[in-house]
This record gives structure tokens, C-alpha cells and sequence, in this order.
């Protein structure tokens, strides 16, 4: 789980620095465990005799044989890279180090499956021994009755089962004969001996599960099928392999993509720290495609690394049906999503181009690319609460977005919202594409110098305000909410004893939209402190001067500029790869049920056998 053999094992799936962490666990209790058994050695009794080959302690000494043989192989296996660390410790040439498995599935099929073939008939088979410990030769009729039964019911359902799935090797169909067998020797044991003492059969609760899960293995595993294939919408759109245009489907953002019956859309995707989640939509349709049969969302997520930013992991979302779940897995990003190293390099091949706009002004830059349709571009505006895909805000952040409006012939728009953020004296440019055009756009840094002017810059008027009262200032009313004596505010942190308070101003304009500041006023031992609050959309700047609390007066310095006076420094660059695209790797698994099923089955045999003990 560590991740330290992610490569090997679908296990070890985690790289969210907890290898440490899990290490350290793993260390513990092998160390726990090999205390015990020094300490407890002598303890351990001795046999005074071999068991009997009919005894239930023989086969359970063999089963385990056989689990430990296997757990050799698969930890022999995925401990491959280990095996190669050390070997490059010691200087071993490279020709010299194991290799994995080209197919890893095969690799392990081909032995573990002749394990479960054996677990599943000594699951079953161990049931029947309690004739020979009862009275073998009085019920040996039963005992043959029994088993005979037992073996003629398991070839049947198996024939039956089998018929419906494609099981395509035989050593499948001697699965699936163990494991119902498994199913029909453990349910006779607990009909005809432990019905009225179900405390007392924990075994065969789990052996019943056992087969139960080895069943819904085969029929979901064998007929599972890959439902996110078109390859005739695929081709030209993206460069996949044959295997990848069976299996794979390539979804853009809000387009609604056909795949084997269903239509499927990649609504959108949103950043919580280091987790991405996905949302995606699904429409199972009619034969003729007209009709919605069943629809239903999931999403599926990705978790980055926090200390390289790469792709730790990929997180599926099943949707859970009657009898059949579907998988979907999200197999592959554009490039900038799955490493900073990919995205910076993406990065540094676009050429940027620097243009300074006002505010509602249209320009159509010339184009460089052959790719590139003939568009304008429209600033509307500037947002001080921005949100960005990429952008997760923090206290102390300062982020603006611009409102960009980008427009090609005479009714196609799209729009897009760079974004210039300043975080602990660093500044960031998260950019923006417009997919359909080819073309990225950032914000120029030099924005904060233009937006943030020092106070001495501005012409600021006093204005006299009570709580309620409204004032005509140039074409907007402002007019005094409350006074809040509680105030949150954004990039400034109150200490204790600290006074403060901050005004709650509602700004109405002529186009009847309303805007809401907030200037705060800190008083810090005999220190005031005044915070402007700036509406950049209006040009209004807002600084509590002072408080006269004998009069109820609060006085407001308000500064006002021509908001198309402000000059947006914008970049622009042509020839930009698509980056609104998701991969999509979706199976329909039958029977799968079964396997959750089987794995309850097994867990409550555990919980039963547990309690049993303990009472005893």
C-alpha cells in the first residue's frame, strides 16, 4: 500500500507520502510476530503422531501449504523491483536483472487458478469428512448419497452457468465446477448438521462464500465487457492504438460522446487539494437511440502527489445495477495534467504575444497559425473572486481574474477567465484555453501594479455616513448597511485585542447591478489601522477615516475612477493543444454481485467463528 511497488502490484496504489508511515506498520507487526514466536517456541506442542489423511487437521494443514505456495509466487513476482534495487546496489549488469511479466494477468492465472481449483474442492470436500469422523462405516450409504447428490447438483448449475458465459478455456469450467461445488457441499452440511447450531458454523459460512466468490469471479471476469468504444467517431481524432480503439473513448468537455448503447457526457472537473474529481454522465439508450432508458453520474477521481505533483493514483467509480455494475476509469490526461515537468514543457513551446486592452475594447489580432480561425477578443471585465479549475483559494491569497470574451464570426462565442494570483510574495499565471479556437491566454503579472494603485495615486472625497443612509455618488448610490462588529477579512489577520470592525456597503449602479465592499477599520493599541476595499468593475476605492461614535457618523473616503481607463495587460498564444479532454475506459461487469456476495459471506463466517470461540 505503500506505493513502493506500484508498478507490480494493483495494491500498492498510494504515493501520498504515507510510505513512511505504512512501512513503519508493516515493520512493526512482522517484528510482533517474530517476538511471539521466539518467545513462545518451546510452547509450541509437538504431534505425538502424523494426523490420519481423512482428518479435517491433515486438509487444513495442506490448504495452507497451498496458500503459502502461492503467497510465494505473488510476492516473488511483485517484489521484482526490490530484487533489481539490490542488484543495482551490488553493480549487477542490466542484462543480468529480472524482468516482469509482459502479461501480468496470464502470469498469475496460470498458476493461482489450479489454486483455486484446489481450495474450492477441499473447501467442499472437507464437509463430508465428518462421516469418517462420526461413524463411517454405519453412514457410509449417507456419505455416498451425500456426496453423489452434491457432485450431480454442482455439474448441472456449473453446465447451466457455463452456458451463459464464455469460458473459452476448460480450466474455467473446472473452476466454476469447484467453486459450486464449494457452494452445494457447505449448504448441505448446514441444512442436514449444524441447522440448529448456526453459532457453530463459521467454516462453513466462509467456505460457502468462498464459492460463491470464485463463481461471480469467473462470470464477471470472463464476460466482462468493454463498453467505451467508437471507433469510427475516434479515428482522426486522436492517435490510438488497435487495443486502445476497443477499449478506450476520448471525451471532450460537455460534448456528449455514443459508446455501445449509452451516450456519455464529461460534464466538468473541479480541484480539492490534491484530489481532482470528475463528473461524468451517463444515458443508456433505446436500440434506435431515441429513447433514455436509465441515466445515472458518476466520478471517478485522480489523486496527485504533493511532493512531485505527478499522478499518484487513479480512483474508478462503479455504479452498482441488479446484476451487472459498470467500471469507469479514467485511463488517460492531456499532457499538462499529469506532470509539471509535461506541463511546464508544453508551456515553453507556446508563443506568447503581449497586447494592453480597456475595458469592453475589441480587437482582432492577426493570426500566425494556419490553424487558427479569424476571432476578436472583449475584455468585460475583472473578477476579484475568481475561480479557475486549478485554483483552490487560501486565506491569504490575492487573485484576480479577467472576464475575456472571445468571438469568431457573428454569433459563435466563448469565454475564458485567466487568472493572476499572488500567494506568500510569489505570483502565479493560471491560463486559459479556448479549445475550439487553438488559442491559450494568461494574464500579464504587470496587472497588480495597474489594479492595486498606492493610495497617494487616487483623488479620495470624505463622505458622512449613518447606518441606512444612502449617498449619490457620481452614477452609483451607495448606500451603509451595518456596521459589523465581527468582521471576516481577507488577507489581514486580527490578534488579540484587537478593535475592529468593518462596513457593510451596498453599491447600486445605473444598470441596476448591485455590488457589495466591505472597508474595514482596525484599531491596534492606540494604532488604527484602516483596510481599503477596492471594486475594480466600478473604479470605486472605500477607506474608513474615521468613527464618531457620539453622532453615529462613520466617515468614508471614496475614490472614483473611470473603470475604461483601465488598461488590462493580457498574452496570447496560437497553435495551443486541446486540454479540455478526458479518456475514458468503461467495462460492464456481470455478476459482480456474486463477488460482494461471496466476500460478506466469508467476513460473517469469520465474525460467527470468532464469537463461537470466544464463548467457548
Amino acid at each position: 500500500r505503500s506505493g513502493i511497488l506500484g508498478d507490480t502490484s494493483v495494491h500498492a496504489f498510494t504515493s501520498m507520502d504515507l510510505g513512511t508511515q505504512l512501512v513503519l506498520l508493516q515493520s512493526y507487526f512482522l517484528g510482533l510476530g517474530a517476538y511471539f514466536l521466539i518467545k513462545n517456541y518451546k510452547k509450541i506442542p509437538n504431534p505425538i503422531k502424523e494426523e490420519s489423511i481423512t482428518s479435517k487437521e491433515f486438509w487444513m494443514f495442506i490448504g495452507s501449504l497451498v496458500l503459502i505456495l502461492s503467497v510465494v509466487l505473488i510476492t516473488f513476482t511483485t517484489s521484482i523491483p526490490v530484487y533489481n534495487k539490490i542488484f543495482e546496489l551490488i553493480g549487477l549488469p542490466l542484462e543480468n536483472r529480472l524482468t516482469a511479466p509482459v502479461d501480468v494477468v496470464g502470469h498469475y492465472n496460470k498458476t493461482l487458478l489450479w489454486v483455486g481449483v484446489f481450495m474450492g474442492l477441499l473447501s467442499g470436500g472437507a464437509q463430508f469428512l465428518r462421516f469418517r469422523e462420526a461413524n463411517f462405516d454405519k453412514y457410509k450409504t449417507t456419505y455416498f448419497k451425500h456426496v453423489g447428490i452434491t457432485i450431480l447438483l454442482s455439474v448441472i448449475l456449473s453446465a447451466l452457468i457455463l452456458r451463459g458465459v464464455n469460458a473459452k478455456v476448460w480450466q474455467y469450467d473446472l473452476l466454476m465446477f469447484s467453486g459450486v461445488f464449494t457452494m452445494f457441499s457447505n449448504l448441505d452440511y448446514l441444512i442436514t448438521v449444524m441447522r440448529r447450531n448456526l453459532l457453530g458454523a463459521g467454516s462453513a459460512f466462509s467456505h460457502l462464500g468462498f464459492g460463491v466468490l470464485v463463481v461471480g469471479i469467473i462470470i464477471s471476469g470472463v464476460n466482462k465487457r468493454w463498453i467505451s468504444s467508437n471507433r469510427f467517431a475516434m479515428e482522426g481524432m486522436i492517435n490510438f492504438t488497435e487495443e486502445q480503439y476497443n477499449k478506450n473513448i476520448l471525451l471532450i468537455k460537455g460534448k456528449p460522446m455514443f459508446m455501445n448503447g449509452y451516450e456519455v457526457v464529461y460534464e466538468s472537473d473541479s480541484a480539492h487539494g490534491q484530489q481532482r474529481d470528475y463528473t461524468l454522465t451517463y444515458k443508456q439508450k433505446s436500440k434506435d437511440l431515441k429513447t433514455t432508458i436509465d441515466s445515472f453520474t458518476v466520478h471517478p477521481y485522480l489523486l496527485y502527489d504533493r511532493k512531485t505533483g505527478k499522478i499518484a493514483s487513479t480512483n474508478p467509480q462503479t455504479a452498482h445495477f441488479g446484476t451487472y455494475d459498470i467500471f469507469s476509469y479514467i485511463a488517460s490526461l492531456p499532457k499538462e495534467e499529469q506532470d509539471p515537468e509535461l506541463a511546464r514543457q508544453v508551456e515553453d513551446s507556446l508563443n506568447y504575444k503581449p497586447f494592453v486592452l480597456g475595458v469592453n475594447e475589441s480587437f482582432s489580432p492577426k493570426n500566425d497559425s494556419a490553424f487558427t480561425p479569424q476571432y476578436s477578443v472583449r475584455i468585460e471585465g475583472l473578477d476579484m473572486n475568481p475561480k479557475h479549475p486549478k485554483y483552490v483559494a487560501e486565506e491569504k491569497d490575492v487573485a484576480v481574474g479577467v472576464k475575456m470574451v472571445f468571438t469568431r464570426g457573428k454569433d459563435t462565442v466563448y469565454k475564458a477567465q485567466p487568472l493572476v494570483l499572488l500567494r506568500d510574495q510569489n505570483v502565479y499565471q493560471l491560463p486559459s484555453n479556448i479549445n475550439e479556437l487553438g488559442i491559450r491566454v494568461k494574464a500579464d503579472v504587470t496587472l497588480f501594479e495597474k489594479l492595486f494603485m498606492p493610495k497617494n495615486a487616487l483623488q479620495y472625497k470624505d463622505y458622512a455616513f449613518k447606518q441606512g443612509e444612502t449617498l449619490q455618488i457620481g452614477k452609483n448610490k451607495v448606500t451603509l448597511m451595518a456596521v459589523n462588529p465581527n468582521p471576516t477579512i481577507k488577507n489581514f489577520k486580527v490578534e488579540k485585542g484587537d478593535l475592529a470592525f468593518s462596513a457593510e456597503l451596498d453599491i447600486n449602479t445605473e444598470g441596476a447591478l448591485n455590488y457589495k465592499a466591505s472597508p474595514a477599520y482596525i484599531i491596534r493599541g492606540s494604532q488604527p489601522i484602516p483596510l481599503r476595499e477596492d471594486i475594480q468593475e466600478l473604479g470605486l476605492h472605500f477607506v474608513i477615516s474615521k468613527v464618531e461614535p457620539q453622532t453615529g457618523l462613520i466617515y468614508i473616503q471614496i475614490a472614483q475612477q473611470n473603470p475604461q481607463d483601465l488598461k488590462v495587460p493580457i498574452l496570447i498564444a496560437e497553435g495551443s493543444d486541446r486540454n479540455d479532454f478526458i479518456v475514458l475506459e468503461a467495462t460492464v461487469n456481470p455478476g459482480i454481485n456474486l463477488v460482494w456476495l461471496g466476500c460478506i459471506l466469508m467476513l460473517s463466517g469469520l465474525s460467527i467463528a470468532m464469537v463461537f470461540r470466544i464463548r467457548k
